[in-house]
């Protein structure tokens, strides 16, 4: 989104959304009317523009800074490090899992749950144990203001755009105060352009109006909850009617369901073998669903899951049986763009754009209710290139990914490195750099080494194959943490294990090692897909003085 690349959008009601800001731990916007408007290929059929839009009123935003702070002996203001770590969905809606690290190190875990309540957005906070107080800026805004109410917790304010402000805090052992002071400061805007060349920041100033919160030292979890609306055509709402009518509402809670399952329509499938040594069979798929698929690894009871480049998870169930048999099972929706799934210890894990994360089902209806982010140490300028291929596991048990260095710049890190994140997710490890566009990665041999199949284009002449080695450079410019003087400057690189004829593969993808002897006498040897020509090549690599070619 223009406000933050990394972005997770809610909608609390066909038409009131909110988008939070998942660098920052901060609800960025909030805007009624239309849902966010995906943009890019996989959505529009157009490379661009790719920056997602709230094409609707903006109620209230917030700016470029963590809402969280503490205060120090000598009473003055600590902001507090976010960090996030997951978003769930139950019967009791969206959740926004983080966590706060105080300065000597304890950290509190907190959990953000907006919903609608009539015209109001409601944001339920529930805060862990804390040993020391903590304040939460529960509004933050350029405007003009008109009434704070310390009795009721209740602020009212005109944002610059005329549009009045209304937001109260619910009931709870909380301090409430409100400020009003010049704030100056400055918002970056993720634009098309700005992807490639840096994004122009714009400067916001004027009279800033706060609305803090309080929260003292606790030892058990306690809960704040902030309601907030605007409403042009009807003013403010009655102080008296708040409570009752917003926060103590009851909430309806949505009905158990269980996942859909698809099915194929009854069309017999077809082979497209021109080889009587071996069988092609093509799969049928649902007219309900839009396989765009990025991904695929087996699960332990032999279903296959599935990711798509529009942001799905399927479970295909009887996928080794016969192929009219086979059954669909969305399992999540929503993530962004993952290119690549693996199942680790039966879990799933895809790579993101934006990050590597790990998607479960907790309450085992079939359905992902957990989205945990394991590693995003890597920038994301929301570029349509700006992809992650992987995860891959070494022998290790680590996760590799490769990022892509195509429309890339050199301050935003690792694009077009290899990096290994650890298995725990807690260490991020660049491995080498210089790849464009690495559609494809992969293992091979006893000790799973790390190969990539690179895509031909600006800096790489023709599609390659590349093994994933410490400190090797492999033509494309990369970025941080490569040298800034060298970017785009470099008159050498490590040799491939082996270059595509260009006639041959056009745009390399996925490489699957060949195991056992069913594919003949090519057993050790690696297939590797192309989806411009729509085929499978075969490469053998042999290893001399140490280096892999073939």
């Amino acid at each position: 989104m223009p406000q933050q690349s990394r972005s997770i959008a809610v909608s609390v009601a066909t038409n009131l959304h909110l988008a939070f800001d998942t660098e920052l731990c901060r609800t960025h916007t909030v805007w009624s009317g239309k849902g966010l408007h995906l943009l890019g290929p996989q959505y529009s059929m157009a490379k661009r523009p790719f920056i997602s839009t709230n094409d609707a009123p903006v109620l209230w935003s917030m700016p470029p800074r963590s809402p969280w702070f503490t205060v120090s002996e000598k009473k003055k203001s600590i902001p507090l490090n976010a960090q996030y770590r997951a978003v769930s969905t139950g019967r009791d809606g969206v959740s926004l899992h983080y966590e706060l690290t105080l300065p000597d190190g304890e950290r509190v875990k907190v959990s953000e749950t907006p919903r609608a309540s009539g015209r109001f957005i409601v944001r339920r906070i529930e805060i862990g144990p804390a040993s020391r107080l903590l304040a939460f800026v529960a509004h933050d805004e350029l405007g003009y203001p008109l009434k704070f109410n310390p009795a009721s917790r209740m602020l009212r304010m005109l944002r610059n755009d005329g549009r009045p402000l209304q937001a109260f805090i619910g009931h709870g052992d909380f301090k409430v105060h409100a400020d009003v002071h010049h704030g100056a400061y400055e918002e970056e805007v993720f634009t098309e352009t700005g992807a490639t060349k840096g994004n122009p920041k714009v400067k916001r100033e004027g009279a800033q109006i706060r609305m803090l919160v309080a929260i003292p030292p606790h030892q058990s979890p306690v809960t704040l909850e902030i309601a907030s609306t605007t409403n042009p055509k009807e003013g403010f709402a009655s102080e008296d009617a708040i409570v009752p009518a917003v926060f103590q509402a009851s909430q309806a809670k949505p009905k158990e369901r269980a996942p859909k399952i698809y099915t194929a329509a009854p069309v017999p499938g077809f082979s497209m073998a021109s080889t009587p040594h071996f069988r092609s069979e093509a799969f049928p798929l649902p007219k309900e669903i839009e396989l765009l698929v990025t991904g695929m690894d087996f699960l332990p009871n032999g279903d296959l899951a599935v990711c798509t480049w529009i942001g799905d998870i399927y479970i295909v169930e009887g996928a080794t049986g016969p192929v009219r048999s086979a059954k669909y099972r969305r399992f999540a929706a929503g993530l962004c763009e993952p290119m690549g799934l693996i199942v680790k210890n039966g879990q799933i894990y895809v790579g993101m754009k934006n990050e590597l994360t790990r998607v479960t089902d907790t309450d085992g209806n079939g359905e992902a209710d957990l989205v945990e982010r394991i590693n995003a140490g890597w920038a994301y300028t929301g570029h349509y290139n700006a992809f992650s291929y992987g995860p891959v596991v070494d022998i290790n048990g680590d996760f590799v990914l490769a990022n892509a260095g195509h429309s890339g710049r050199w301050d935003a890190k690792y694009m077009g490195w290899g990096i290994r994140v650890s298995a725990d997710g807690s260490k991020l490890t660049p491995i080498c750099s210089g790849f464009r566009e690495p559609n494809g990665i992969g293992v091979f041999g006893p000790n799973r080494d790390v190969f990539i199949s690179e895509n031909q284009g600006a800096w790489i002449g023709s599609c390659r194959l590349d093994h994933v080695a410490p400190g090797k450079f492999h033509g494309h410019p990369s970025a941080w943490p490569s040298k800034k003087e060298e970017y785009g400057k470099h008159t050498k690189m490590d040799p491939p294990a082996i270059w595509f004829p260009y006639k041959l593969a056009r745009s390399t993808t996925g490489i699957a090692e060949i195991t056992d002897d069913r594919f003949g006498p090519f057993k050790g040897q690696l297939m590797v897909g192309d989806f411009q020509n729509a085929i499978v090549t075969r490469v053998m690599l042999e290893k001399v003085n140490g280096e892999y070619q073939g």
